[in-house]
């Protein structure tokens, strides 16, 4: 049996650097000292997530077959358009040399400029054409726009018509949502950064996510359009019957949610 992993996340040195250079700063929220620190210690550091030997190594010793790699946390797609579009098309440049290294090892999802949604369905369609990326992976959401938005249906519509899968990736909620649901003066920062995203906000903001897209009625305008959805499905699979049940009635979609 092949053994294909699909959320592997690389970063590139280049990129981050012309990042900060950018925008003069990493791409991440506002944390804490103790969540900055915790996230020094626990995750791997960039020279890591750079390191394609160590990687391979890695797949070798677990049979691993092939990796699908995709950015994680330092990635253009949520900066200004202005910057995003031709920091993405570097981004995915950088992508495709380390696939066509190892092409029987490793293939790519695309990161676009989503504030730009004519730009990065062109790039989406130049990542597929000519890189040969087998998808696109879109992080969080877009300055407070779930992707539901029509905003955002170019990015949709060439999915569809390119035949390439969306997958959804989770990434840090708004601070207000943080506060609501997971901080507690009796608990520490750590805690509640941790619950807010891997350990559960991240899952919970992606299912509401896909639930949107459905509701939005995308599907029956573009019924070529397939989404991935990691993490067991972002708990939207043990609730699909009572989605259905309660729901499909009064959304006026032509398919069942279930």
């Amino acid at each position: 049996m092949k053994v294909i992993t699909l959320e592997e996340h690389i970063e590139s040195k280049l990129l981050t650097d012309e990042i900060n250079k950018a925008i003069g700063k990493p791409t991440l929220p506002d944390l804490s000292k103790d969540m900055q620190n915790y996230m020094q210690t626990s995750l791997p550091t960039p020279a890591d997530m750079q390191d394609v030997d160590n990687r391979l190594k890695f797949m070798n010793k677990y049979g691993v077959d092939m990796q699908v790699l995709s950015y994680g946390n330092s990635q253009p797609q949520n900066l200004d358009p202005k910057v995003s579009v031709r920091l993405c098309k570097l981004a995915n440049d950088e992508l495709a040399k380390v696939v066509k290294g190892h092409p029987d090892r490793f293939a790519a999802l695309a990161v676009l400029p989503v504030g730009d949604p004519q730009a990065a369905a062109a790039e989406l369609k130049r990542a597929v054409e000519k890189l040969n990326f087998k998808g696109v992976l879109l992080k969080g959401n877009f300055d407070h726009k779930f992707f539901d938005d029509p905003f955002f249906f170019p990015i949709f519509k060439m999915a569809s018509d390119l035949d390439v899968p969306v997958y959804f990736h989770p990434s840090f909620i708004p601070q207000n949502i943080t506060d609501h649901y997971f901080g507690n003066g009796e608990w520490s920062d750590v805690v509640t950064g941790i619950a807010s995203s891997a350990g559960f906000g991240w899952h919970m903001d992606v299912g509401i996510q896909v639930m949107r897209m459905i509701w939005s009625g995308i599907f029956d305008k573009l019924p070529n359009l397939k989404l991935i959805s990691g993490h067991w499905g972002e708990m939207i699979p043990m609730f699909l019957e009572r989605l259905d049940d309660e729901l499909t009635n009064y959304s006026g979609l032509k398919k069942t949610i279930f």
